[in-house]
């Protein structure tokens, strides 16, 4: 299956509107495995969670087969970015402490990527896979979301984001299953952040190059009418996260 590479052209706006995670997340990570020397970030898109992981582990190996996305990362002096796909790490056998794959686990080969996960991790290493689907804000604000995820781009999201939808649960994951607790995220934006945000969705940039026109301006005055006064709101989405060792 060839790389899907949907995200280079929007490879700036992804960097500037993609939401980060919380804190208590990788305090959780941060406990999951014994020694801190390498963790891999693949599929790392523009570091959303490298630079985090980066606060933890002496080095961060970030790869994403997207050359874009690598070039908008913001740097660190601990995180090695690489265009690379998931599927090819060049990393050494045994060498990694933690592997993640965060929101971006749905665009690889499974079999491939967990093959190399497999052959990376030491012996007390640990997997995290991850994603988020829809944001809530408000009943008004999220119908218009819905809308426009359901009604306008119903037809053009890939059928990967079937995964998303499912959290993960429904994917392969050949590991000794740990139970992790609930996170979610959090950010205050303002309406023109959410609209940025709406805009590098992968069905949004498919929308546009199928029919020339913009699918967020097509709820401009819904999402404006719904959003209020408000100089900003709080953007929550739930995480669902798979969490595994090897297996003896």
């Amino acid at each position: 299956m060839a790389f899907k590479d949907l995200f280079s052209p929007t490879a700036t706006t992804y960097a500037q509107y993609r939401p980060t995670y919380p804190a208590e997340l990788f305090s959780y990570l941060a406990r999951l495995t014994p020694t801190h020397e390498l963790a891999w970030d693949a599929g790392c898109g523009s570091g959303q969670a490298s630079l985090d992981l980066a606060t933890i582990f002496k080095r961060v190996y970030a790869t994403d087969p997207a050359a874009a996305q690598i070039q908008n990362a913001t740097r660190s002096a601990n995180v090695s970015y690489k265009t690379e796909a998931a599927e090819a790490c060049s990393l050494a056998d045994d060498s990694v402490d933690l592997v993640v794959a965060a929101q971006s686990f749905h665009w690889m080969q499974p079999e491939a990527f967990f093959s190399h996960v497999q052959r990376v991790l030491n012996a007390d290493g640990k997997i995290a896979i991850w994603c988020y689907g829809l944001c809530t804000i408000s009943p008004t604000v999220d119908a218009a979301i819905q809308y426009l995820y359901h009604d306008l781009l119903g037809d053009v999201w890939e059928p990967e984001r079937r995964l998303v939808e499912q959290g993960y649960l429904q994917s392969p994951f050949p590991f000794q299953e740990i139970t992790a607790p609930k996170f979610d995220m959090k950010a205050n934006w303002t309406l023109p952040q959410l609209v940025g945000y709406l805009r590098t969705w992968s069905a949004s940039q498919t929308y546009q190059k199928k029919n020339a026109i913009d699918p967020v301006r097509l709820i401009d005055q819904e999402l404006a009418d719904s959003w209020g006064p408000e100089p900003s709101r709080i953007v929550r989405w739930e995480i669902s996260i798979r969490v595994g060792e090897r297996r003896p």
